[in-house]
């Protein structure tokens, strides 16, 4: 249970933890709402990772872009796999020199501080759910990993490092960052994308995952929605 303590223009407190904001807040939402989403996205990300039977309905749609577009897309899916392999890379440093850990919003901290330094700059034109969705599925599979760890399985489900070459290009993205309307999606930093069809079913939308796949010498960019029904 995650509990808003603090909503400030750039930053939030979590649980007593501050976590920077960025981009900021143009407009400062409701501490009640905000915490209603929060606890409503980490269920959702622990739910589609840990039990799929419970993940409802999911679509799978090809987009039409430009080859600027997906040009961004590339990119975003190199930001998540970053995310994840600094998140990672974190982890495995503070438990081996200091037998700690260290929670997602905590990695979140860290790493919008990196986005503010020259080196890591880049991350900047990422929409900011996808670095942090990132961190929250490595956060699951470590969850998952000590559970098995728990179990007697000791060599099962450690997180992988996410290789540039070998590892599915892919980014998740949090419900507020698009919106559907017909065949047609709009993703954060994005104007509207058209879809090959619309969404096939009622619900509320629970997550969007985005994928660049490559076949042959053609490429297809797709996108996964989620739903609560």
């Amino acid at each position: 249970m995650y509990t808003v303590n603090t909503i400030g223009k750039d930053y939030v407190v979590v649980n007593g933890e501050r976590i920077e904001v960025d981009p900021p807040f143009e407009v400062l939402p409701d501490k009640a709402e905000y915490e209603t989403w929060l606890n409503e996205v980490m269920a959702d990300a622990v739910k589609t990772t840990r039990c799929p039977m419970l993940a409802t309905k999911a679509h799978k749609i090809l987009l039409n872009v430009t080859p600027e577009v997906e040009v961004g897309f590339i990119s975003w899916c190199g930001a998540a796999r970053w995310a994840y392999n600094k998140g990672r890379e974190r982890k495995i440093a503070l438990y081996r020199d200091e037998k700690q850990t260290v929670g997602a919003y905590a990695l979140m901290q860290e790493v919008v501080a990196l986005k503010k330094t020259d080196e890591y700059a880049w991350p900047k034109e990422t929409p900011k759910s996808i670095p942090r969705m990132a961190l929250m599925h490595l956060e699951t599979t470590y969850t998952n990993f000590f559970r098995h760890v728990k179990g007697g399985e000791k060599q099962k489900g450690f997180p992988n490092f996410k290789s540039r070459k070998r590892s599915r290009m892919s980014f998740h993205l949090e419900p507020d960052a698009i919106a559907v309307d017909g065949n047609r999606v709009r993703i954060s930093k994005l104007s509207w994308l058209k879809m090959h069809q619309g969404i096939r079913f009622n619900g509320v939308q629970r997550q969007t995952r985005g994928y660049c796949l490559y076949r042959s010498n053609r490429s297809e960019t797709v996108c996964f929605v989620h739903s609560g029904n």
